[in-house]
């Protein structure tokens, strides 16, 4: 150990030490004796947290509290836990020197539990558009063979004005884009004129699923905005431009012919694509004047 004496500085470090006594008589006899002490190390005590996770979770953070140090000292130590996934309680480890300096370390354990996942919930079918269970998709399209007499729009029938423009630069269509309300079973676009039609259901554009219906002939002499539908090829740029004047890039990925009775194929399309944008029209006008089939046109988002 080290020699204490009267000039000596007083020790305050964990250690063992002698202390030396002088004593000066009349004589001039000096007598002296030493005597030997220790300054012990302080009890720490490292205690693990208790942590817990649900079955399949990342682990949390391992953490610990320690309690008996002096003047923000610091100790060094290492947590580990028992190795296991499977719903239970696993040891927290502590580990490490136990004398570091002036500290003589006692280190405790934790509990890590892993719980079992709850039930799932269940699953709940998001509400399904009208025009996938139609029993006929809209008629969009006069007969070009024939007149067809228009009524005045009924004040029921209500297009409102979305703010919204289609442009298809290849087939040079820019037409404004209304909403198409759902009434008596039916969607009544026989008014959209050269406006395309966003069918009651449908999210706005680049939003969500939207169908937009147009008219293929307004009548024997004039074609409708969606009259050549049919000549878009996959690649084709279709946008819809905002009354901010910004553009949403939609690309052509499927032009397909269906039935009239076609809500289901029109569904299994659009859920191939859940944030499509569908183009809507009439195709193969019949000596009646009706149509037995239906364009479709599915782009995608380009952005």
């Amino acid at each position: 150990g080290s020699t204490y004496g009267p000039a000596a500085e007083k020790p305050t470090q964990a250690g063992e030490y002698v202390v030396e006594v002088v004593v000066e008589t009349k004589s001039v006899i000096y007598f002296g004796y030493s005597n030997p002490f220790a300054i012990e190390r302080k009890a720490v005590t490292v205690l693990a947290d208790n942590k817990n996770k649900q079955q399949g979770e990342a682990d949390p953070q391992l953490t610990a509290s320690v309690t008996g140090l002096l003047n923000g000292d610091s100790v060094s130590y290492e947590l580990s836990r028992e190795a296991g996934e499977e719903p239970g309680d696993y040891v927290i480890h502590v580990s490490g020197e136990t004398l570091q300096g002036n500290y003589q370390l006692t280190f405790t354990p934790g509990t890590f539990t892993i719980t079992a996942p709850g039930p799932d919930p269940d699953p709940v079918d998001p509400p399904s558009p009208v025009f996938f269970r139609l029993a006929e998709l809209p008629r969009t399209g006069f007969s070009a063979q024939r007149p067809s007499p228009l009524t005045a729009r009924p004040f029921s029938v209500d297009y409102r004005l979305t703010g919204l423009t289609l442009q298809i630069p290849k087939l040079d269509v820019i037409a404004p884009i209304v909403t198409v309300p759902y009434e008596d079973g039916q969607y009544p676009v026989e008014w959209l004129g050269k406006e395309a039609g966003l069918l009651e259901g449908s999210a706005e554009p680049g939003k969500g699923p939207a169908v937009l219906t147009g008219h293929n002939h307004l009548n024997t002499t004039e074609a409708g905005p969606f009259a050549f539908l049919q000549q878009l090829d996959q690649g084709d740029l279709i946008f819809i431009l905002d009354a901010e004047g910004e553009l949403t890039p939609f690309t052509v990925c499927a032009n397909e012919k269906i039935p009239a009775a076609g809500s289901a194929a029109l569904k299994e399309t659009m859920m191939k694509h859940p944030n499509s944008l569908t183009l809507l029209t009439c195709e193969d006008e019949t000596p009646e004047g009706s149509y037995l089939n239906r364009r479709v046109i599915t782009a995608v988002g380009s952005r």
